[in-house]
């Protein structure tokens, strides 16, 4: 394994395990050094992209637990766009979908496109590698 190969792992490893609430924080502070990695080439967007995804599941785990334990409507909860793309990609089983209880009459297909996750990632890359510049994610 490369130098590069083990940099790009521990970076994307940590992005992973972050919530999309702390994305922005952990951009503006290790900025020079993941633009350094991405104009270099040792990070690329496909990188980004899985590490981000990885930060989005995450955030969309710690809601569904928040659906299931506390009893919160799935619109109620940090970020619904992160629940949708979990659910949209089948991050969640149908059996976990089938737990959740929507509200004002939806179900998850409509709570899928009320709350449009496709360009999520996108968007939050284009944050990440310009946290002070991009426009919201949500």
């Amino acid at each position: 394994m490369s130098l590069d190969d083990s940099i790009k792992q521990l970076v994307v490893s940590d992005i992973e395990k972050r919530g999309v609430y702390l994305l922005d924080n952990y951009a503006r502070f290790n900025h020079k050094i993941i633009t350094a990695l991405y104009n270099a080439g040792a990070l690329k967007e496909e990188d980004l992209d899985k590490a981000i995804e990885g930060a989005v599941v995450c955030t969309a785990r710690k809601d569904f637990a928040r659906i299931l334990n506390h009893g919160y409507w799935p619109d109620h909860v940090g970020s619904p766009e992160c629940l949708s793309y979990a659910i949209s990609h089948a991050f969640l089983s149908h059996d976990d979908v089938r737990r959740i209880k929507f509200d004002h009459g939806q179900n998850a297909g409509d709570f899928c496109r009320h709350y449009n996750s496709d360009k999520l990632i996108e968007n939050l890359r284009g944050k990440f590698l310009n946290p002070s510049g991009c426009k919201e994610y949500m």
